[in-house]
């Protein structure tokens, strides 16, 4: 299972041009500066309103990426990634980073996120403007992909399947901590939820196993979602999660939105051994709301 389900990771080095006072966490300024950009660069149709009664919205990179449809709840298939450092100041040439990863067929607009770039570096991004140049961009094994030049090769492709393989999963696992390094933000009902317990995460993390890899990497195989949630209802959770309010700006929509939600650890108990691939899946995709800005990521610790 998870042969098809298939990402790459890029992360970008940019050189700051000027000194810069960003925000603590950067993944939404990230984001939000590509979107402006990524549209300028790629949309042929810019006197529609909605990329839905857009002629060419099928073949639109830009709709692809950015306006994937939420009709039946698909998931954007990219995530920004940054350090989790609460770092703010940096100095004129100071390097500073931030990795992407993009699943499936997004995968092939990968230069498409590289000029995004090079081009946000020239206009500034942030409420400043600030400006920086593309160094270069390499994948998870070191490879560099452009060299601040010209893109010079493809990235390696991470397969699901080999992560699992690859992590050795022993028999008997009767515990297991996760923490959560970046929000999660969990949705029921339209409500957030500032008390999530287990089963709530095993329907948020196979909704988005299986969205991802039905949309993006066009997989047939889908995960038995009933099955592990009443698996679920065995498993004990000690919860050591707090919430915590964060607001951003949003220049698309104009104005100021709240994106609270838990940070810290949980421990769970009972027999887990069938849910540990699932976990090791979502360790690198992200979970919840928000994902695209980098919320929802966890470490498995034991």
């Amino acid at each position: 299972m998870f042969s098809n389900f298939i990402f790459s990771c890029y992360t970008f080095y940019l050189k700051a041009q000027e000194d810069m006072l960003l925000p603590s966490y950067k993944g939404s300024m990230f984001r939000g500066g590509f979107g402006q950009v990524f549209k300028s660069l790629n949309c042929v149709n810019r006197l529609s309103k909605e990329c839905k009664n857009c002629p060419v919205a099928k073949t639109c990179a830009y709709k692809y990426i950015f306006e994937t449809s939420d009709a039946n709840d698909i998931p954007r298939p990219y995530v920004f990634e940054t350090d989790f450092a609460d770092k703010r100041n940096y100095k004129k040439d100071e390097i500073f980073n931030f990795t992407l990863l993009l699943f499936g067929k997004a995968m092939e607009f990968a230069p498409h996120f590289i000029f995004s770039f090079i081009e946000l570096g020239k206009i500034g991004f942030a409420s400043r403007k600030y400006k920086f140049a593309l160094e270069k961009v390499t994948d998870n094994s070191g490879n560099v992909l452009f060299d601040g030049k010209e893109i010079c090769k493809k990235a390696d492709i991470i397969c699901a399947k080999d992560l699992i393989d690859n992590a050795k999963i022993r028999k008997n696992i009767n515990k297991i901590e996760l923490e959560f390094i970046t929000l999660f933000r969990l949705e029921i009902g339209g409500k957030l939820i500032k008390s999530p317990n287990f089963i709530d995460i095993v329907k948020v993390l196979t909704r988005r196993i299986n969205t991802i890899g039905k949309y993006h990497c066009e997989s047939k195989e889908q995960i038995n979602h009933l099955e592990l949630i009443n698996k679920a209802n065995d498993i004990a959770m000690e919860s050591h999660l707090g919430w915590f309010d964060w607001t951003r700006y949003s220049a698309r929509q104009k104005r100021t939105m709240e994106f609270g939600g838990v940070l810290g650890n949980i421990v769970l108990s009972g027999d887990l051994e069938i849910f540990i691939p699932y976990l090791i899946i979502g360790s690198f995709i992200h979970i919840g709301k928000n994902c695209t800005f980098g919320l929802g990521k966890y470490n498995m610790l034991s």
